[in-house]
Formats: structure tokens, C-alpha cells, sequence
């Protein structure tokens, strides 16, 4: 999307700057300023504009995410998640190339979630809410891997693939 062509887009479909703030969780101000150019938006929000603004508007059900978590320090844990077992499995060639095929520390795991769409986890950071998540079940685990208590205590973060987004 083309920020300049914002205020165009907007008025094109009818919406006031504050009913547009509304659909995107910013405020009114922040709405102003991408116009007149004063801020940009980050590129989880110009994908989720483009969503918005988009004329066929087809999004992609998500109810499945898998996971990996790495266990660094007692205090230091990254939990990343993936749309497609595809993008995790390609992740996991990676580490295991860096690595040496040494995953001690990962965990491997799926989360089942209640239906989403991509635009509801855009809205929220890319987080994952603890509310929407029915169950975390653990396919790996590698020496001193993270149990399943703790991915739950962890923010979960979805990585997005933008071509998932919106189905042509």
C-alpha cells in the first residue's frame, strides 16, 4: 500500500478518520498523521491497511500454529509460531545446519487455537492472546527444553507469512 493514497482510500469507502482508528485499534492523531506524513506505520499495520482497503476480502481461518521454543538461560526463552508446518520445518533445517544438528534446549510443539483470522492477530501485535488457545501439546523435546507450563508463561508470537493473509 501506497501511505500517500491513504486519506484517498479511506474516503473512497465512506469512513471517517475515527471509524477507520476504530477498525485499526490507534488513534484518531495517529490516523492524521500517516496522512499528512508525519509518522509511518509499522509493516504488520500496512499489511493489515492493505487488508482493509483490499477488494476482495478473503482471510484465511487459523486455528492451528506450531512452535518452537528455546530454552537459553533460566530467565531467557523465545517461543516463535508458524502458520504452516512448512515454515517450521524449514526454521528447523536452518538450526540444525547452525547447530550441527545439536537442538538441545528446543522444544517442538502445536497450538490449537479458536478459529482466528489473520487481521485479529495483525490487531494484536502478532500475539497470540492466552484466551484463545485451547491446547499445546509437545511433539520434541530436546535436552533441557522448555515443558509445556512454560510456553504458557511465554508471549506467543505468530509469524505472519503475508501471502497466507488473504486468499485470491
Amino acid at each position: 500500500m501506497n501511505i500517500e493514497e491513504l486519506k484517498n482510500l479511506r474516503t473512497k469507502k465512506g469512513w471517517t478518520r475515527k471509524q477507520l482508528a476504530d477498525k485499526l485499534a490507534v488513534s484518531v492523531k495517529t490516523i492524521q498523521a500517516w496522512e499528512q506524513g508525519f509518522k509511518n506505520p509499522r509493516p504488520s499495520m500496512l499489511a493489515l491497511l492493505d487488508n482493509l482497503f483490499a477488494e476482495k476480502e478473503t482471510y484465511s481461518i487459523l486455528n492451528n500454529f506450531w512452535g518452537i521454543a528455546l530454552n537459553l538461560k533460566s530467565n531467557i526463552k523465545l517461543v516463535r509460531l508458524y502458520t504452516s508446518k512448512e515454515e517450521l520445518d524449514n526454521l528447523l533445517h536452518i538450526v540444525k545446519i547452525a547447530n550441527g544438528d545439536n537442538l538441545n534446549g528446543y522444544t517442538i510443539f502445536i497450538v490449537k487455537t479458536n478459529d482466528l483470522e489473520a487481521t485479529d492477530l495483525l490487531l494484536n501485535d502478532e500475539i497470540l492472546k492466552y484466551s484463545d488457545i485451547k491446547s499445546i501439546e509437545i511433539i520434541e523435546t530436546y535436552k533441557k527444553a522448555l515443558t509445556e507450563k512454560q510456553i504458557k508463561e511465554c508471549k506467543l508470537r505468530v509469524r505472519l507469512n503475508e501471502r497466507k493473509i488473504i486468499n485470491d
